[in-house]
């Protein structure tokens, strides 16, 4: 229901679930370049008024994360 009101709520779900959701979200492709980033659980919440750079910044707090935008896409990995 909460998608209803502009809320995205994740729960353990791993990041490249997350990213399909961010990709709808935002009219962007989402390449996340680390297998094991992919697969990390993450918990939060977004909504539609967060921009995708507040979004990624968002997940940088609990995974370090490096991001670049090239024309529609998105590439991430996790911070060495």
């Amino acid at each position: 229901i909460d998608w209803k009101d502009g809320i995205y709520r994740f729960r353990n779900e791993p990041f490249q679930n997350i990213a399909l959701r961010l990709e709808k979200m935002f009219g962007m492709q989402i390449q996340v370049e680390d297998e094991k980033l992919k697969k990390a659980a993450f918990s939060g919440m977004f909504t539609e008024s967060h921009s995708l750079k507040e979004t990624l910044e968002i997940i940088d707090i609990s995974t370090p994360i490096v991001y670049q935008v090239k024309n529609q896409t998105v590439y991430i990995k996790s911070k060495k």
